[in-house]
């Protein structure tokens, strides 16, 4: 895996995602939390 995109947040992180997105990182540093609109690149893997 090249990234995790965190997605479907709980609303207690309505206001603030920076806490889980933290908590995310300290397990794979390539977390990000998506938003509204966000597009996102996803290539095949060559096999």
């Amino acid at each position: 895996v090249r990234q995790l995109v965190l997605t479907h947040i709980s609303s207690r992180y309505s206001e603030d995602t920076s806490p889980l997105l933290q908590n995310a990182r300290t397990i794979f540093e390539k977390s990000v939390v998506a938003e509204d609109l966000m597009h996102l690149e996803i290539r095949l893997r060559d096999e």
